[in-house]
């Protein structure tokens, strides 16, 4: 039997959503001079409102429109060397917020691969996660070759019902090797609503915290689950 494992990234191996620290990169990156306390500070004032403003395109719009909002504003017309530096402020406000509990779990099951399905950066996730020897299945970055500048993103191939596409792939590349789908067990690890078709279509499931809705859904199909606070 060969163990895989599927993730989720933002608040299940990550405690902390990358929407976040993009609404505190929103505010100082944009910032013409972060030296000016003024400004500063008046964007630390805004910061409410404007986590509330994307708070609720999130909760009336859907995640994918909340993505892309805030996607153009931070990456749409940036160089490689902005977009790598923050990439890397992004990294250090993830890094230290990993989930244990979420790892430990993981690694008590020996997996012979580990994926991470998510709607986010790619980049950003490999680069939070180097060390710990995840496959990262995320949204990509489009490039304009002519003025060397970044456009937005191609698409959010991994956010909900889609997480099936990778998934199917991830399956389809073990039995090219040989594997039958009995000789595959999945192990998944979600928070959300989000990340039901992927717990469905596992063989043992994680809900990490208690997202209500995700919990009666899964009671509801009569899906066995375990549950990591």
């Amino acid at each position: 039997m060969e163990n895989i494992i599927i993730s989720d990234f933002d608040l299940t191996l990550s405690k902390k959503s990358i929407l976040f620290s993009y609404l505190l990169l929103l505010l100082y990156l944009q910032c013409s001079s972060i030296s000016d306390i003024l400004l500063k500070y008046l964007k630390i004032a805004l910061l409410p409102i404007i986590s509330l403003f994307f708070g609720l395109i999130y909760i009336f719009f859907s995640e994918y429109v909340c993505l892309t909002i805030i996607n153009y504003y931070l990456f749409v017309g940036i160089d490689r060397p902005n977009l790598l530096s923050t990439i890397y402020l992004i990294k250090n406000l993830l890094i230290n917020n990993l989930n244990q509990k979420v790892l430990d779990s993981i690694k008590s099951y020996n997996p012979n691969l580990k994926y991470i399905i998510t709607g986010n950066n790619n980049d950003i996730v490999k680069i939070v996660l180097k060390y710990y020897d995840f496959v990262v299945f995320g949204s990509v970055l489009n490039y304009n070759k002519k003025n060397k500048k970044y456009t937005g993103f191609s698409d959010f191939l991994c956010l909900g019902k889609n997480k099936k596409i990778i998934i199917d792939h991830i399956i389809n590349n073990q039995k090219k090797l040989g594997k039958t789908r009995k000789q595959i067990k999945l192990i998944a690890y979600g928070d959300s609503i989000n990340d039901y078709y992927m717990l469905k279509l596992a063989d043992i499931r994680y809900v990490v915290g208690s997202n209500k809705t995700l919990i009666n859904l899964l009671k509801k199909d009569n899906l066995k689950f375990n549950q990591l606070l």
